[in-house]
């Protein structure tokens, strides 16, 4: 039991990170009610501009990152102008092919441009020793990500609840139509709300980048992590994602540590099914 304080704020600091790469998703769904399951290929693009700013430009990730989150910005929008808003015209069944295409052609074009070698960024101000803090070891390339993270969900939190647009977006997330008749543009929403997911999955990945291997299929784990945080925290709820997160980052580490290491996720999925039947709307979602 000497370890489980470590053990524990290993998981919290994880579950920051993943906060934030599972608001951009759950924002998504809940103001375009659509599932973008190219989210993790968001995270491997945000990742990769970090790592070609850094080897080409000299930019550390820290530097990077409003580069990193204005391209996964516009990768966004470029994505739901070209693919998703014809798409939303059309069945649930075709929203959802094309979300997954989108992962498709996006990993292809990172394997073709960039080939399935590994690769890392070395010399960032965020690496080197630990910071000790009541006899707990914080590694600061990922205190930094948590930091960072709960500074941009903090951000995006601010804009959501405290400004006019923000509480456009939210009444077209709640009715879009009776938003249209209020004067909104649900498809100006739309749009913003894949700027505002691709911004905070770019600011995600520049933070992962540092000390997380980058190669087209990096983003694998990471989209599948934020669609199990998302569902359980109750798709479309800020807060929710944020819960839900740290219960996933507490339980993979505590799981990795105390018992067999390589069956960790099998635990978050067994709570992921536990949290869906005791609450199918998710921990914080509405029926």
């Amino acid at each position: 039991m000497d370890q489980l304080p470590q053990v524990i704020a290993n998981g919290l600091l994880l579950g920051a990170v993943l906060a934030l790469v599972a608001v951009g998703l759950t924002l998504i769904f809940g103001v375009v009610d659509v599932v973008n399951f190219a989210h993790g290929e968001f995270v491997m693009a945000g990742m990769y501009a970090a790592f070609f700013a850094w080897s080409l430009f000299g930019l550390d990730p820290i530097l990077a990152i409003p580069i990193t989150a204005a391209i996964v910005a516009a990768i966004g929008l470029a994505s739901y102008a070209s693919f998703v808003r014809p798409a939303l015209r059309g069945t649930l069944l075709s929203q959802i092919f094309v979300t997954f295409g989108l992962l498709i052609f996006l990993r292809g074009i990172a394997q073709v441009a960039f080939g399935p070698n590994f690769r890392s960024i070395s010399g960032s101000v965020l690496g080197g020793a630990s910071i000790q803090f009541l006899g707990v070891a914080l590694p600061r390339p990922q205190l930094a990500a948590a930091v960072g993270s709960l500074i941009g969900m903090g951000l995006i939190s601010w804009f959501v609840w405290r400004t006019r647009t923000g509480h456009a977006l939210m009444a077209t997330a709640q009715d879009r139509d009776a938003a249209a008749l209020m004067g909104i543009n649900p498809n100006r929403m739309f749009g913003l709300a894949w700027i505002i997911g691709g911004a905070a999955t770019g600011l995600a990945a520049a933070l992962l980048a540092v000390y997380q291997p980058i190669h087209p299929t990096a983003g694998l784990v990471f989209g599948l992590t934020a669609f199990i945080i998302v569902a359980m925290g109750g798709f479309g709820s800020i807060a929710g994602a944020f819960v839900a997160a740290m219960l996933v980052g507490l339980l993979e580490n505590v799981a990795g540590f105390y018992l067999n290491p390589a069956y960790k996720h099998l635990w978050v999925f067994l709570l992921f099914i536990v949290v869906l039947v005791w609450r199918p709307q998710g921990l914080l979602g509405r029926r």
